[in-house]
């Protein structure tokens, strides 16, 4: 299929669906670190900023992103001096970190242009498309961010014709919290208590009113109760929040928008009246160790999978045992508790390995 029928079939939902774009930007230019990211906020994009190669891998791997957009000139740390060596650094890494090997990176640079060995040199090490600076006229920075985004879809579109996914809306379902994590409809979508500001904000968007309503919060109430410096945390902690139950859904079948989970149409944070929030409680289960795990067939399939391939994502195993996804991620889950499987990245960059202990020391006697 060539790009320009993809833009026919998918441009208008691009378009449609601009907000649920998350971006990186990496730039250690504040003013042009504040302008790009309200260029973004005008698409409709959220986006996380780092200003060196340090701060830009901790939020990689912290979190996913759709896109990202690099200075090529940036240090080492935020103290240090600028060099395009650092910048390159940075790419060959992120191609190399799981997840993010094929996530769009758009190299911002006023060298690039000029020089036709750097610009060779850096897509060489998987840059996607160049952007110079200043940008403008000759330098679209929408157009080349969209255009970036239409060719990943259109890749991804090839990739799923052979075996369509069947999508169904998300309607509603129950929230439940337990002390190492929150589960919307049995799949996991947020960490333990305290274990970050997302959590903390779960906690009180979970209250109710004595009529049973849940409450609505703006970002300084929330901000005030949680006692933190900057409002902006809350903002991207639901951001958060909402991408990870959109991708894990997703990874399910299931197709769960912005704002199905965590509303704001009443000029704050309020869950949505259609979810219930429950108190989970875990039953009491040994330890994964020799001899007392019993695995179902599935997660045995999974395990024979990850074996043969080492690392593999939610929708290629599903593909490959002939599991349905919304199967796959419970029994998944299972095998992640028990330490046998390990989960890196998240939502659609999340995949899947087995522990370095090894799988053999967790089955049982007759089950290898």
């Amino acid at each position: 299929m060539e790009l320009a029928d993809i833009r026919l079939d998918l441009g208008f939902r691009y378009a449609a669906n601009d907000a649920m774009m998350v971006a990186l930007v990496i730039e250690d230019d504040q003013t042009l670190l504040d302008l790009l990211q309200e260029r973004l906020l005008s698409m409709g994009h959220e986006c996380r900023k780092a200003r060196s190669q340090a701060e830009a891998v901790e939020l990689l791997e912290a979190y996913a992103f759709d896109y990202i957009l690099l200075d090529l000139e940036i240090p080492s740390r935020s103290e240090g001096d600028a060099d395009i060596a650092y910048g390159q650094n940075l790419l060959r890494k992120i191609r190399q970190m799981p997840g993010h090997s094929r996530t769009p990176v758009l190299v911002m640079t006023g060298h690039g242009l000029e020089s036709h060995h750097l610009s060779v040199e850096t897509m060489k090490l998987g840059a996607t498309d160049f952007i110079g600076k200043p940008f403008g006229r000759d330098n679209p920075l929408e157009s080349r961010i969209r255009e970036a985004l239409l060719t990943q879809a259109a890749e991804r579109n090839g990739a799923n014709e052979t075996a369509p996914a069947k999508i169904t809306k998300f309607n509603g379902g129950d929230l439940v919290f337990y002390d190492d994590r929150v589960e919307l409809c049995g799949i996991t979508v947020c960490g333990g208590k305290n274990s970050s500001i997302k959590r903390r904000v779960l906690e009180i968007l979970r209250e109710q009113t004595k009529q049973g309503h849940y409450r609505c919060f703006s970002i300084k109430n929330i901000a005030d109760r949680l006692k933190l410096d900057r409002p902006g945390a809350v903002a991207e902690a639901v951001a958060d929040f909402r991408r990870e139950c959109r991708e894990r859904m997703r990874d399910a079948g299931v197709d769960c928008e912005n704002e199905n989970v965590v509303s704001n149409q009443n000029r704050g944070y309020h869950l949505h009246d259609w979810i219930k929030v429950l108190e989970g409680i875990d039953e009491e289960e040994p330890a994964a160790t020799e001899g007392n795990m019993s695995l179902t067939e599935n997660q045995r399939g999974i395990i024979r999978v990850l074996e043969k391939h080492e690392i593999q994502k939610p929708r290629k195993l599903s593909e490959a045992l002939c599991v349905p996804a919304s199967v796959l991620v419970k029994e998944v889950d299972g095998l992640v508790k028990a330490g046998v499987v390990v989960e890196e990245g998240n939502g659609s960059n999340r995949t899947l390995k087995l522990a370095k202990n090894g799988v053999r020391e967790s089955l049982s006697p007759g089950m290898e």
